[in-house]
């Protein structure tokens, strides 16, 4: 869910202070100069994430029906020749399709990351 993961949409609030301390950011969309020149300075970039935050956005996540199950919900009250929406819950990313990609295409979230998506 967006309220959860609000910290970590791109470009996220720990950016900078990965960019200062390690060269890249956590996702590695953002780099410093060092960094794009010599790649084999690359190393891990630990998670800054506050626990707590991480454990609301899982519980949150485990709350929202499985694709299998909003699948299942979507055939039951769709309209004939209506096409689902799919929305990443990383990235935002949409796409028109009867079942969510296999890959993100943008972030390469897993289709389990994906969730139906309706206007509102």
């Amino acid at each position: 869910m967006k309220k959860y993961d609000v910290d970590i949409i791109c470009p996220c609030e720990y950016r900078d202070a990965d960019v200062n301390e390690y060269g890249m950011c956590y996702c590695g969309l953002f780099v410093n100069e060092k960094i794009k020149n010599d790649a084999s300075q690359l190393g891990p970039i630990p998670e800054r994430r506050p626990q707590d935050v991480i454990d609301a956005a899982f519980t949150a996540a485990e709350k929202k029906p499985s694709v299998s199950e909003a699948l299942h919900q979507q055939k039951q009250g769709k309209k004939d020749g209506a096409i689902s929406v799919w929305r990443c819950t990383v990235c935002g990313y949409l796409c028109a399709r009867e079942t969510p990609p296999p890959l993100c295409p943008i972030c390469k979230a897993k289709a389990e990351r994906f969730e139906p998506f309706t206007i509102r």
